[in-house]
């Protein structure tokens, strides 16, 4: 089944399969579904994955009386990349267990600030989550095992130290990504919670640059024996921050 969705500015369909996936690439600032216990105002609408009613407890949007499309997973709203949605319930509970049962491949693409030298490899880390003024943060050094492995991409531009790296996470804590890289002090350029805030500012100033460098670029995993791949270009974003000298 196929049929046009009413996304978000910014987002796209990249693939519609016959067996009922929809693949979306979401754009940065959007959030894959809105908010729980909120008014959904025309507002809040316009910044969600998609502009239809939504299901909490069936995690699904109502497109129309007969169809219903099922997110399989989520992505931060200040990251943009690719959502695996299907029009099926029964599918949307198998790729959902694919996800528990760590059988998908997942690949993130981030631009990072590198003041001293990159830390590439596996990376394995204590997170914990608290709320800080009511808002959710992650902090290292207590909390549950977070694992990722890191590949260098591009070394950084020799005057603002900005390099791509790409990331497999092993596991999908919050914000794992974001904090990881803080951690190592290579921070993801435009994170406002992590991020290192000078370098954010000197960036906006000079490229207009605003949004989170993370994207997720790559998902693969199989279905009925079938191995799916999925993949998103880097957003041009990015090539205009690693084309600075």
């Amino acid at each position: 089944m196929t049929f046009k969705l009413k996304l978000a500015r910014g987002c796209k369909v990249l693939n519609q399969t016959e067996d009922g996936i929809t693949v979306i690439e979401k754009g940065p600032g959007i959030l894959t579904h809105p908010n729980q216990g909120r008014s959904i105002s025309a507002k809040v609408r316009n910044t969600c994955l998609l502009n239809n009613d939504y299901n909490y407890d069936g995690e699904f949007y109502e497109i129309s009386d007969k169809a219903k499309l099922y997110l399989t997973h989520r992505l931060d709203s200040p990251t943009s990349g690719i959502i695996i949605t299907t029009t099926r319930k029964d599918l949307a509970q198998e790729i959902k267990s694919k996800f528990k049962r760590k059988e998908i491949e997942k690949t993130y693409h981030a631009i990072v600030s590198v003041p001293e030298r990159l830390k590439p490899g596996p990376w394995n880390d204590l997170l914990e989550e608290k709320r800080v003024d009511g808002k959710l943060r992650v902090f290292p050094g207590k909390g549950v095992l977070s694992k990722s492995i890191c590949f260098i991409e591009r070394n950084p531009n020799k005057i603002h130290r900005l390099a791509l790296i790409k990331l497999h996470p092993k596991t999908g804590r919050t914000h794992q990504l974001r904090v990881q890289t803080s951690c190592r002090k290579m921070p993801i350029v435009g994170d406002k919670t992590y991020g290192d805030f000078s370098m954010n500012r000197k960036i906006i100033k000079t490229t207009q640059v605003e949004r989170l460098c993370l994207h997720a670029s790559a998902i693969s995993f199989r279905i009925n024996k079938r191995k799916i791949l999925i993949e998103s270009n880097l957003p041009v974003e990015f090539e205009k921050l690693l084309s600075l000298p």
